[in-house]
C-alpha cells in the first residue's frame, strides 16, 4: 500500500509539472476521466485497447485528445480523418518504431543512435533504418523471394489437415490454428532450424508478448506491471541469440537474411538484434492468426457458405497423380492416397467468394491500431464532413481500426455480422453513393497509408490457403455431436482478437469422401 501511495504521489507531481498545458481550440477535445491523474492508466489496465472505444462514446467527436501528463495522443474515430492522417507525410511510423520498440523490448541505450535517436531521446532520423524497411518490404512483395516462405507456411497448414483422423477429435480451434500458422510462418521466414522448431514452447511466449505490448510500451516499471511480457521477451531474445551464434540463420529466407545483414551494418549488438526479432516475429504472426480463425469460424457458422466455397475452390484443385483437374473427389474405394494440390495463386481471379471471405475476416477479425508520430504541426481535414483538426508536432496520432470496422454508421446495421457478400461485385461495400467513400476509408487492413505492413502478401496467401484447405479437407461440428458451429464471441481486452469460451471447442474429422486425400499447396 505504501508503494502504491508513493507511486500515485510521483504521478501527481509529474502531472502537476507537465500536465496542465491547455489544448489549442483547433485540437481535438480532451477525453475526460472520472479519476484525475491515474484514471487513464487504470482504464487501459482494465480494458486494454477497448478503453479507447469507451472514451469515444463519451466525447462524441471525430477525434479526441488522450492526455497523460505532457504526452498527447490524438485518437481518430472517423474514416475521413483517418484517411487524411494515414496519407499525410507529416505523420510517420518510424519515430514510434524507433523510440517505443527499443524501450518496450529492453534494448540497450547504445542501440538508440542506430535507430536515429539522439542523446536526449529525440528521434532525428536514420536513413539506414528507412532503407532497411524498404528493402524488407521489397523482399516480401509478390515475387520469387515471397514464394519459398509462403510455400512452407501454406504446406504446414496442409500437413496439419493431412494429420487429422477420420474420427471426430476435440480441438480448441483457435489454439490449434494459432500453433499451426505460427509454426508455419516462422518456418517459412526463419528456416527449418528456427527457434520455434527447436523449442515449440516459444509459441506461447510470442502470444504472451502480444498481450502485454501495451503495458510494456508504458516504459514504467515493466517488471511489475507486465512481468509475463518481460519474461517472454527475454526467452525469445535468448533463443534468437543462439539461432545466430549457431549459424542456423543461414537457412532463413532472403528477407530475414537481409534483416540480419542490415543489423550488422547498423552495428547492433547480437542481444539488441535478438530483441528486435521479438517484435518482428510477433508482427509476422499475431494478425494473420485472428484473421484466419475469424474467417474459418464465420464460414462454418453459415450453413450454405461451405458448399458454395467448395464448388468454387474445385476449379483450383489438381489431382497430382494424373496431372489433370479432379472431377469430383467422391471416390472412397481407392487404397492409394490421392495427392491433391491447391493452386492458391489462381484464387484471386477464380475464387471471388473466397477472397470476399478473406476481406470480411480482415474487417472484423484483425483490427490493428495504427499509430503515427506528428513531425510538424498539421491540419487534418475530413473532406466528407468538413471537419478539420490540428495535430501538434511531437505528439502521436492513433487510429484504432476496430472503431471503424465495426460501426453501424459506416457499414450498416449489421456491421458486426460476417457478410462476405458485401465485398462481392454489387455488394454493399461496392455500392455507389454517398456512403461509399466512408466505407473505403473506413476499411484499414494492414495498417493503411504510407507504411503498409510488409508481410501483407505472405499473410494473404496463408489465410486464403488456410480457408480453402479447412473447407475442402475437413468436417467440423461444435463441442457436442450434431451441433452447428456458431460465430465466436470476442473480447477487446487482449492483444490480437481471439474467441472466448466454449465457442473455441470444436470436433474435427476428415471430410466425408475425401479421407484418402493428401493435400499440398502451390503458391
Amino acid at each position: 500500500m505504501l508503494f502504491g501511495l508513493g507511486f500515485c504521489a510521483l504521478l501527481a507531481t509529474w502531472y502537476y509539472l507537465n500536465g496542465f498545458a491547455p489544448l489549442d481550440c483547433k485540437e481535438p477535445p480532451a477525453a475526460k476521466t472520472s479519476l484525475p491523474i491515474i484514471g487513464h492508466f487504470l482504464g487501459f489496465y482494465r480494458h486494454q485497447i477497448g478503453y479507447l472505444e469507451l472514451l469515444r462514446r463519451r466525447t462524441f467527436s471525430s477525434a479526441y485528445t488522450l492526455k497523460v501528463g505532457n504526452i498527447k495522443t490524438y485518437v481518430v474515430t472517423e474514416p475521413g480523418l483517418s484517411h487524411a492522417a494515414l496519407q499525410s507525410r507529416a505523420l510517420s511510423l518510424e519515430p514510434l518504431s524507433a523510440t517505443v520498440a527499443t524501450k518496450m523490448l529492453g534494448m540497450s541505450k547504445t542501440a538508440n543512435r542506430h535507430f536515429g535517436i539522439d542523446e536526449h531521446g529525440h528521434f532525428i532520423g536514420s536513413p539506414m533504418l528507412t532503407e532497411r524497411r524498404l528493402e524488407f518490404s521489397k523482399m516480401l512483395a509478390s515475387g520469387p523471394s515471397l514464394t519459398e516462405p509462403s510455400q512452407v507456411a501454406s504446406n504446414c497448414v496442409a500437413n496439419a489437415v493431412n494429420n487429422v483422423g477420420t474420427g471426430l477429435g476435440k480441438h480448441d480451434l483457435f489454439g490449434w490454428l494459432r500453433d499451426v500458422i505460427t509454426v508455419g510462418t516462422i518456418g517459412g521466414l526463419y528456416g527449418p532450424m528456427n527457434p520455434v522448431a527447436l523449442d515449440p514452447t516459444l509459441v506461447e511466449d510470442i502470444w504472451t508478448f502480444d498481450e502485454n505490448q501495451l503495458r510494456l510500451s508504458w516504459e514504467i516499471l515493466q517488471s511489475l506491471i507486465a512481468p509475463a511480457g518481460v519474461r517472454a521477451v527475454n526467452r525469445i531474445a535468448a533463443a534468437f541469440e543462439a539461432y545466430v551464434l549457431e549459424g542456423r540463420d543461414k537457412l532463413a529466407s532472403a528477407a530475414v537474411r537481409s534483416t540480419i545483414s542490415s543489423a550488422q551494418k547498423l552495428g547492433l549488438s547480437l542481444n539488441d538484434y535478438a530483441r528486435l526479432e521479438v517484435f518482428n516475429i510477433s508482427v509476422a504472426t499475431v494478425n494473420t492468426v485472428p484473421t484466419a480463425v475469424s474467417m474459418i469460424y464465420n464460414i462454418l457458422a453459415k450453413p450454405a457458405l461451405p458448399q458454395a466455397l467448395r464448388d468454387e475452390i474445385q476449379a483450383v484443385l489438381t489431382h497430382v497423380n494424373t496431372g489433370s483437374p479432379d472431377p469430383s473427389g467422391s471416390s472412397k474405394t481407392k487404397k492409394k492416397k490421392r495427392k491433391m494440390q491447391l493452386d492458391i495463386s489462381r484464387a484471386a481471379e477464380t475464387c471471388p467468394l473466397l477472397v470476399a471471405c478473406y476481406q470480411e475476416a480482415l474487417r472484423i477479425g484483425s483490427t490493428p491500431t495504427c499509430n503515427r508520430a506528428v513531425l510538424e504541426d498539421t491540419l487534418l481535414a475530413d473532406a466528407a464532413t468538413g471537419a478539420d483538426v490540428l495535430v501538434r508536432k511531437g505528439q502521436r496520432v492513433s487510429i484504432p481500426t476496430f472503431m471503424l470496422h465495426s460501426r453501424d454508421q459506416i457499414w450498416g446495421g449489421d456491421a458486426t455480422a460476417f457478410d462476405p457478400w458485401r465485398f462481392m461485385p454489387g455488394g454493399s461495400a461496392d455500392a455507389k453513393g454517398p456512403g461509399r467513400a466512408r466505407r473505403e476509408q473506413g476499411f484499414v487492413p494492414y495498417g493503411g497509408g504510407l507504411h503498409l505492413c510488409p508481410g501483407r502478401h505472405l499473410a494473404k496467401i496463408e489465410i486464403l490457403a488456410t480457408g480453402a484447405l479447412m473447407v475442402m479437407g475437413l468436417d467440423f461440428l461444435a463441442g457436442e455431436d450434431g451441433k452447428a458451429i456458431v460465430a465466436p464471441t470476442y473480447s477487446e481486452a487482449t492483444g490480437a482478437k481471439k474467441p472466448e469460451g466454449e465457442t473455441r471447442i470444436v470436433r474435427i474429422r476428415r471430410r466425408e469422401g475425401w479421407e484418402d486425400v493428401e493435400w499440398s499447396v502451390k503458391v
